[in-house]
């Protein structure tokens, strides 16, 4: 009951003077593509990261596939899906590091564009 109180309480004083506590935690994701992509790059690809995580998962979703009874379709269904959804997670992850890298090659064929050739006078 007390816990209860203090959820209403707080809900109240965020509703009050305009405070979400998800909204303050999240970080702005910026308009730099190439900054976005090197922090997701870092996490992913960290010991342990995004990669890793979701290797993991799958692998659990993959494990319990095999040790479900032949005729039980509906749980063998809900197992592929979740490590489909665990691909398509990766797949995110890899187009927004690829965004990132594309972002970078085109600021450098922007920069190379832009070079004045100089013209010798006769």
């Amino acid at each position: 009951m007390i816990r209860n109180l203090a959820v209403r309480l707080i809900l109240w004083l965020c509703n009050r003077f305009d405070v979400w506590p998800v909204e303050e935690a999240r970080r702005n994701m910026g308009g730099d593509k190439k900054a976005r992509s090197l922090r997701f790059e870092e996490f992913a690809r960290e010991e342990g990261g995004l990669f890793d995580l979701l290797d993991k998962i799958k692998a659990e979703y993959l494990a319990k596939m095999g040790q479900v009874k032949p005729g039980d379709a509906k749980t063998l269904e809900t197992l592929a899906i979740g490590a489909r959804v665990t691909d398509q997670l990766a797949a995110q992850v890899r187009s927004v590091i690829a965004a990132g890298k594309i972002e970078d090659a085109n600021e450098d064929r922007r920069a190379k564009m832009n070079v004045t050739p100089i013209r010798k006078s006769i």
